[in-house]
């Protein structure tokens, strides 16, 4: 396989013999979950310039070189929300192979108002608080299509269910 595009974060390779094929990497990333006092979710709406549509989701993005994945999670849920989660708590690791990536989530709890950080390209929009069986909806009725985050509101409300998480 040949390397076609390598920045860092993404790496892209294919092969054209002896039958096309490609792969794709992408540095890992972590999300937080917000958790509100109440034990409410918030979910934020996030423009998607690619797709150039908003789409649900949860603070979060790239590891950085030298973080940790939750100094990741806390980092982004400060930049994107202007929330710094106190107490973070890992919920979920979601491996993929397609791309080759590993997203771990992370329940936030104690959340405190800080200096949001948008990129100039980030564009946040509404931000609501749900309640876990509301995700669940979302994500079974195909309102939330990014797997990953369907794997963790699943994790999610199956560690309520049997009382690992409280909420």
């Amino acid at each position: 396989m040949k390397t076609v595009y390598s920045d860092g974060h993404v790496v892209l390779k294919v092969q054209k013999k002896p039958f096309p094929s490609w792969y794709i990497w992408a540095r890992p990333a972590a999300n937080v979950i917000p958790v509100t006092d109440d034990g409410r979710i918030l979910l934020m709406h996030e423009y998607k310039s690619g797709t150039k549509r908003w789409i649900g989701g949860f603070p979060g993005g790239i590891i950085e070189r030298g973080e940790t994945a939750a100094q990741a999670a806390r980092r982004e849920c400060e930049e994107e929300l202007g929330l710094r989660p106190s107490r973070l708590r890992k919920l979920t690791e979601v491996k993929t192979d397609f791309p080759d990536t590993l997203v771990t989530y992370f329940l936030g709890f104690g959340l405190k108002k800080v200096q949001a950080k948008h990129w100039a390209s980030e564009k946040i929009g509404n931000v609501k608080k749900v309640t876990v069986k509301h995700l669940e909806r979302l994500a079974r009725n195909g309102k939330i299509q990014d797997p990953r985050m369907v794997v963790a509101i699943l994790s999610l409300t199956r560690k309520k269910k049997i009382g690992k998480v409280n909420l």
